[in-house]
C-alpha cells in the first residue's frame, strides 16, 4: 500500500475574488508499506499564489512573500510531486479541511487528481477510538496516542512529520486500515466542490458551487435553463466535478438553483419596471 500523507498552509479565501484558499505550502510524506516493512520519502514546497498572502497568514506562518516568489505554482508542483509516484496512492490527512483544500485548488488551477485511488481521514479514526464528540486537533490526537507535538506549529512541514507520527500509531495499532479508506468515488462524492450531502442528507450546492453556477448564470442570463444546462461549458463544469449529466438527482439540484437564479432575476427586473422616480 502506498499512502501520500499531506497538510498545507493556506490562505483565506473568502477575501480573493477567485475565493478559494489558495494552497502557500505543500509537504507531504510518501509512505509505502510492504509487510511489516516501511519508507517515508519526504516532500516540501512553498507554493506560488495567485494572490500574494494575506498579513494574518504571513505573522501565523511565517510566510513571506520572498518565500513564494520564485516556488512553483500548485498545478506545476503537483506534475512534479506526480513523478515520484508509480502507481496511484491513497491521499491522507488529519481532517478533512486538507482534502477540500487541494480539490478546490485542482480545481481553480487544473492540476490532475487522476492519481489519488482513496482518501483517509486520520481525525475520523482518532475520534472513533477514543470515542470522541468533538474534533481534536492534531496536537490533542498525537497526545492520546502517547505522542507530543515535535517542532513548530502551524507549519506544513513539521504538521506532516507529526501527521506521520500519528499514521504509524494507528497503523500498528489496526492490522488493517482499509475500512477507514475511502475509495475514489465516495471521495469525489463526499467532498464535491460543487454539490454535496448536507448533515440532513440532502444534496445541497455548495458555497464554491454557488460562485461556479452564478458566473455561468450571468454568462447566459438572457438563456433559459434549458439551454444553460445543455452548454458546453456547464457539460465541462459536471466533468470536472464527476457529476454524470444523466444522475437526475444532481442534475436536479443544479437545474433548482438556475431556476432560483431566474426567479431573482425576473423578480428585481419587474420590480425596477414599477419603482417610482
Amino acid at each position: 500500500m502506498i499512502y501520500l500523507i499531506v497538510d498545507f498552509e493556506a490562505n483565506m479565501g473568502h477575501l480573493y475574488p477567485n475565493g478559494i484558499d489558495e494552497i502557500i505550502q505543500f509537504s507531504s510524506g510518501l509512505y509505502e508499506k510492504s509487510g511489516t516493512n516501511s519508507r517515508i520519502n519526504y516532500f516540501n514546497s512553498y507554493i506560488k499564489p495567485q494572490f500574494g498572502i494575506q498579513k494574518p497568514i504571513r505573522e501565523l506562518t511565517g510566510i513571506t512573500l520572498d518565500l513564494v516568489r520564485d516556488a512553483p505554482d500548485f498545478q506545476a508542483y503537483v506534475s512534479r510531486l506526480q513523478n515520484n509516484f508509480y502507481e496511484s496512492v491513497i491521499f491522507v490527512s488529519f481532517s478533512s479541511h486538507d482534502i477540500c483544500y487541494f480539490l478546490e485548488n485542482a480545481l481553480k488551477y487544473k492540476a490532475s487528481t487522476r492519481w489519488i485511488k482513496g482518501y483517509m481521514d486520520l481525525q475520523e479514526i482518532v475520534m472513533y477510538d477514543c470515542h470522541l464528540d468533538q474534533q481534536p486537533s492534531l496536537k490533542k490526537a498525537l497526545s492520546l496516542f502517547g505522542l507530543e507535538f515535535v517542532g513548530k506549529q502551524h507549519n506544513a512541514y513539521y504538521d506532516v512529520l507529526n501527521t506521520i507520527r500519528l499514521f504509524r500509531r494507528i497503523d500498528n495499532k489496526y492490522p488493517s486500515l482499509d475500512r477507514w479508506v475511502y475509495d475514489r468515488k465516495e471521495l469525489l462524492r463526499k467532498f464535491n466542490l460543487l454539490i454535496r450531502y448536507d448533515r440532513e442528507g440532502h444534496l445541497i450546492v455548495t458555497k464554491s458551487g454557488k460562485k461556479i453556477l452564478k458566473k455561468v448564470f450571468f454568462h447566459y442570463k438572457h438563456r433559459d435553463v434549458n439551454f444553460i444546462l445543455n452548454t458546453g461549458t456547464m457539460k465541462k463544469i459536471l466533468e470536472q466535478n464527476f457529476i454524470d449529466r444523466h444522475d437526475k438527482q444532481y442534475i436536479k439540484v443544479v437545474r433548482n438553483y438556475f431556476e432560483n437564479l431566474l426567479f431573482k432575476q425576473e423578480t428585481n427586473r419587474f420590480r425596477g419596471r414599477f419603482r417610482v422616480h
